[in-house]
């Protein structure tokens, strides 16, 4: 899995576009994630409402943040069965 970098502190407006969208995909059939590996934001192998929950209580509530990669592109050493067919802000 890929994810995204950071500009530094926390990246708001990715992060809760990012949320928005997954909730969408959960609950209004909108386009699915390209990468399902960097929507598990709790890291637990599965892509649920947690995830959206997590992400957005790191940004408002100061949760904790993600796990690795998380403030850079790089691989997820979490094994899981998601796919990633790529992520748009890593190469």
């Amino acid at each position: 899995m890929t994810v995204a970098p950071t500009s530094g502190g926390r990246p708001v407006t990715r992060t809760c576009m990012t949320s928005i969208a997954f909730l969408g995909f959960l609950f209004l059939s909108s386009k699915a994630p390209t990468c399902y590996d960097a929507a598990d934001a709790d890291d637990n192998g599965r892509l649920e409402l947690t995830d959206a929950i997590y992400a957005l209580t790191y940004l408002f509530l100061g949760g904790p943040s993600p796990p690795e990669p998380f403030t850079a592109c790089g691989k997820d050493v979490t094994e899981s069965e998601l796919d990633c067919d790529g992520f748009a802000a890593c190469p």
